[in-house]
């Protein structure tokens, strides 16, 4: 009863619909040493004014997993990286243009192409190489973080300035 109301409504809201949409519902459960993490999921299309159940194959993204990936292609700014580091480079930073290293730097402060790289082709020390990319990103984010910051007091002193004329 409740599906048949919430697919009224979402056809209502969201109409008209060209092509349908995917709904999951999903709820996290753990292992109670907190070692295995899982999720129980159910997904539905939204067809018409109707939700229509559906499967769903869920992929590992891990790097040993990538012959399951089929045809997807992400869509991401980072660069390509080869499973191993290319030989004829000495560094592993070398072996990338600055547009490409730009393009790690706009996510991440201070995690190097080459780091990256470490990542995609040696599973040993993955955890703390992660570890180091997610500091990176939380620096990069406290960095724009703060340049809002100071950018709406620039705003406030301009309005409570005009104010005063």
């Amino acid at each position: 009863m409740r599906e048949l109301a919430l697919a009224c409504s979402l056809s209502k809201t969201l109409s008209p619909l060209t092509h349908p949409l995917l709904f999951i519902l999903a709820s996290p459960s753990a292992s109670d040493d907190l070692s295995t993490h899982s999720f129980d999921y159910r997904a539905f299309l939204l067809v018409g004014s109707r939700l229509v159940p559906t499967s769903l194959t869920v992929v590992n993204v891990g790097p040993g997993f990538r012959d399951q990936y089929h045809s997807f292609a992400p869509e991401s700014p980072f660069p390509l990286l080869q499973t191993k580091p290319p030989a004829a480079a000495p560094q592993a930073e070398d072996a990338y243009s600055i547009g490409e290293q730009k393009a790690v730097d706009a996510m991440v402060d201070g995690f190097g192409l080459g780091k990256l790289q470490g990542l995609v082709c040696a599973a040993a020390g993955q955890a703390a190489e992660m570890d180091s990319m997610y500091a990176g990103m939380l620096r990069r984010m406290e960095k724009l973080a703060r340049e809002v910051e100071k950018s709406n007091h620039r705003v406030l002193d301009q309005v409570v300035f005009s104010s005063c004329l």
